[in-house]
């Protein structure tokens, strides 16, 4: 199977799972399943760059708790309330188990990754989540995934096509300028037609199109991000949630760096 079809076919089995939660428990079954998803990446987070410094359980468990309580928040303002509050109560209850028995750099490491961890597993995607509760969420929630999986696809066949310039090789040797600037571009063609077909689409054309282009940046990056901690951690992907298409974060590393930028141009910039 090549890489191609492996994209697209994983984009459109989230799409369908997505699809069929809807229909059988509206928003409320999409928001349950998004969170033990997520949660599902904040396990793949923990194994890629916390276990290897400390496999603590309870520390483990206190961490999975403080993401669930920022993903089943009841808004993402709360969620931003509560990122302060729980990184102090995790790296306190850090220190006092491990104290003693880890050296300093390593303690610092952990403490550092966990507190990163609250902010990468729980609270972006948080965001993403956020959408469905918001007036017309679900369309505004497949926008997201439609500019991201299409920044991804095009950014794959641009990159086979006219890929001749190395973007990052030191993270991901098959990534070129080109494949990168085709998926930006494209993507933001895709969120006009789909925007237009749901009659989502208000305001000027053109802040539609920039906004596109800067929600491609930021997830085309969290491919990047992901591949980083991937290549730290020495492991081609970062779990098996999806037999031969990797985890949950190599799925949706693109999203959890859209959503806080696209939920920030949806609530002050786009509809206003």
């Amino acid at each position: 199977m090549s890489e191609l079809t492996k994209r697209i076919l994983s984009s459109l089995a989230i799409v369908a799972l997505l699809t069929g939660l809807y229909l059988g428990f509206k928003e409320h079954g999409l928001y349950v399943a998004g969170v033990l998803i997520i949660l599902g990446g904040a396990y793949e987070y923990w194994t890629l760059t916390i276990k290897k410094i400390s496999n603590n359980k309870v520390i483990f468990g206190i961490f999975l708790v403080f993401n669930f309580c920022l993903l089943a928040s009841p808004s993402v303002v709360v969620s931003l309330s509560l990122l302060g509050p729980l990184c102090v109560l995790l790296i306190s209850t850090s220190l006092w188990l491990l104290r003693g028995k880890l050296e300093n750099s390593k303690l610092q490491s952990l403490t550092l990754s966990l507190s990163f961890g609250l902010l990468y597993a729980g609270l972006l995607p948080k965001f993403a989540l956020g959408l469905l509760l918001e007036n017309q969420g679900l369309l505004y929630f497949l926008l997201l995934l439609v500019i991201v999986f299409a920044s991804d696809i095009f950014a794959y066949v641009g990159g086979r096509l006219f890929g001749k310039t190395p973007f990052m090789p030191a993270i991901s040797p098959n990534k070129t300028v080109e494949g990168s600037i085709s998926g930006t571009l494209f993507s933001g063609l895709t969120a006009i037609l789909f925007a237009s077909m749901t009659h989502l689409l208000s305001g000027p054309l053109v802040l539609w199109f920039l906004a596109a282009l800067l929600i491609s940046f930021v997830s085309q990056t969290g491919d990047l991000f992901q591949s980083l901690l991937k290549r730290s951690a020495g492991v081609k992907d970062s779990g098996k949630f999806m037999p031969g298409h990797g985890g949950v974060l190599d799925r949706l590393d693109g999203v959890y760096f859209a959503a806080p930028v696209f939920w920030f141009l949806m609530q002050f910039v786009v509809n206003k």
